[in-house]
């Protein structure tokens, strides 16, 4: 049994840690590098003034900072403030000094003049990655070659619709496509027993199922036996197929006892070939496909019913009420769906878990 597995991502995010560490006092330092501002900046508009203590002996303080119009000037940190006056640049403050030729005249003790605490270091809240908020969204894809991507060599629905899913929840998607062309219902009851298959789907958070069209036979579609609206020809396969599928959805069930999943089962827009492609086959053959396409649907959406999965929908969005021609949502074959058929069918997906 061979599968494919893909992380980012019918026929045959790192998390990322910013530490901040902030110092008491003055000298505290901020190492945030992706913040827009270093943590710390003055917006006060009161100056900032030097502890009373401070005096400049021994050294040059800086001379005051020259503000511009309307804006608040700091005082240098070490120049003396007396009665609001910093010592010039360059001057030695000598307590008691009188200048040559003045009288010395007591002067009171200038009070101390209070400094005002550093504002308080706000740290701005880092982006939180999706692993740091919850961790990995495990997502698998189960069925044939049409969740498989056959035909269109883009991201798949089930690679869209999980990432979509795992972004909303704030987590980091992990994507497993074992989706395999040609995959029938009964091979698909197989596939859930091989041992990696069911490893992935116990740890699943999100179940992806597209499973049935290959249980029909295209090539008796336009014969008398087949015809719409009795589809004589395919009852043994519809009924068949309904105790298969409650076979998977039991199966998925007991894998997921530990860890409960959302799973979703899908329906069709057509079983067999359709739009440009499907018409070219005649009347009879467009008409029998239809019909055999509303008659699945209705067995895989009652399957999905027992057990509790979501079905999901797809005639209506690719069809509308059975004329919409689906051309455009269609790889070249007519038969899977192309780049804008994925994203579509993922959409709806997305829509159907809200």
């Amino acid at each position: 049994m061979t599968w494919s597995r893909t992380r980012v991502g019918r026929y045959g995010v790192a998390a990322a840690t910013v530490a901040l560490v902030l110092l008491g006092g003055t000298a505290g330092a901020v190492a945030a590098d992706r913040l827009p501002r270093p943590l710390g900046a003055r917006t006060s508009a009161s100056p900032s003034v030097s502890p009373p203590s401070a005096l400049g002996v021994g050294g040059d303080p800086a001379a005051p900072e020259v503000a511009g119009a309307g804006e608040p000037v700091s005082t240098p940190f070490g120049a003396v403030v007396d009665g609001g006056s910093a010592t010039p640049p360059g001057a030695t403050a000598v307590p008691g000094a009188t200048p040559p030729g003045a009288t010395a005249v007591p002067v009171a003790p200038a009070a101390a003049v209070p400094v005002p605490p550093p504002p308080a270091k706000t740290a701005e809240a880092a982006p939180v990655t999706p692993s740091a908020a919850g961790g990995t969204y495990h997502v698998v894809g189960l069925g044939d070659s049409v969740p498989a991507g056959t035909a269109c060599g883009c991201a798949t629905y089930v690679s869209l619709a999980g990432r979509a899913r795992a972004a909303e929840l704030g987590r980091t998607p992990d994507v497993a496509d074992l989706a395999v062309p040609g995959m029938t219902t009964a091979g698909l009851v197989d596939q859930l027993a091989d041992p990696d298959v069911a490893s992935a789907v116990a740890d699943a958070d999100l179940v992806i199922v597209t499973i049935g069209a290959n249980d029909f036979d295209p090539d008796d579609v336009s014969t008398d036996a087949c015809a719409a609206p009795g589809l004589d020809c395919y009852r043994p396969q519809l009924d068949a197929q309904a105790g298969e599928l409650d076979t998977v959805l039991d199966t998925i069930a007991t894998l997921e006892a530990d860890h409960p999943a959302t799973v979703v089962l899908t329906g069709y827009w057509n079983v067999f070939l359709d739009g440009d492609v499907g018409r070219a086959q005649g009347a009879a053959y467009v008409a029998a496909s239809d019909a055999l396409t509303v008659a699945d649907n209705a067995v895989i959406e009652a399957a999905a019913g027992r057990h509790g999965a979501t079905y999901v929908d797809l005639y209506a969005p690719f069809r509308g009420t059975g004329a919409t021609d689906d051309t455009a949502l269609l790889a070249a074959d007519g038969d899977h769906p192309d780049a804008a058929g994925h994203r579509l069918i993922a959409r709806t997906i997305e829509a159907a878990l809200g």
